[in-house]
């Protein structure tokens, strides 16, 4: 499987990533904010208390010196009581939105390291397109990640239609006629069942439909221009196209190769 790239499309995704990450470290700013704001709030309401509990006292300074012992010993029960909930209270509270800072800034870390990567990424594609000489420039998708590459190149929420323009699947192929090797994305190829797992085509579009599936690349050689093309899979138990001798056979090599 493949993306094809062109450097239009790769500049654009070098700026959808740009923008997303200054979007990442705003959004740490504004938690840093957010956390000089609760403390500013937390000792303005602590202040006001005190201030409550001061005029309180303040008013009642007049009056009998039974009352005034009155109001005094419960303005202290009072203020010890205040004085041990606002500690608590703050401890819970800046405590608890710690906690959700902690988690987001946690997630946004990730989600930049990711970006960063994949930024990386693309540039790597820039340099290398650019090496070729190339106006397009397919990107070979690993198995069995191949979507997680398809999304780093095009991003998580691009249009199915974007994906489907721009992704492939690429199969060995030889010149019967110069014996020229060479990738090609035959979609007429039938006996392939990796084309059909990933899609291009389905096997509904290649054995169902009154229709050839529709052609990305035209079976012609590169090279010599010869239309004596055919795949790998193509040429299996039958004789080899250079020695005329050996036979061509499927050897596994894993899952993963």
């Amino acid at each position: 499987m493949y993306v094809e790239v062109d450097k239009e499309l790769l500049k654009k995704r070098y700026r959808e990533i740009s923008a997303r990450l200054e979007e990442l470290k705003k959004l740490k700013i504004l938690l840093q904010k957010r956390r000089e704001e609760l403390e500013r709030l937390v000792k303005e309401f602590r202040d006001r208390i005190w201030n409550f509990l001061k005029s309180v006292e303040s008013e009642f300074k007049g009056q009998e010196i039974e009352i005034r012992k009155t109001v005094l010993e419960q303005l202290k029960n009072i203020i010890e009581f205040v004085d041990e909930f606002m500690h608590k209270f703050i401890r819970e509270f800046s405590g608890r939105w710690d906690i959700l800072a902690g988690e987001i800034l946690g997630k946004v870390s990730e989600l930049e390291e990711k970006l960063v990567e994949d930024r990386q990424f693309i540039m790597r594609l820039m340099e290398e397109l650019k090496k070729t000489g190339k106006d397009c420039l397919r990107v070979t998708c690993p198995h069995p990640d191949e979507h997680r590459t398809v999304a780093r190149i095009l991003g998580e929420s691009a249009p199915k239609e974007l994906v489907k323009n721009r992704t492939g699947f690429n199969s060995y192929c030889i010149c019967l006629d110069c014996l020229h090797q060479f990738e090609a994305d035959l979609r007429d190829e039938k006996v392939n069942e990796w084309r059909f797992w990933y899609g291009f085509p389905s096997f509904k579009e290649a054995f169902r439909s009154p229709k050839p599936p529709e052609m990305k690349d035209e079976r012609k050689c590169p090279k010599c221009g010869s239309k004596n093309v055919k795949t790998v899979f193509e040429l299996l138990w039958k004789p080899c196209p250079k020695c005329k001798e050996g036979m061509i056979v499927e050897i596994e090599t894993g899952i993963i190769s």
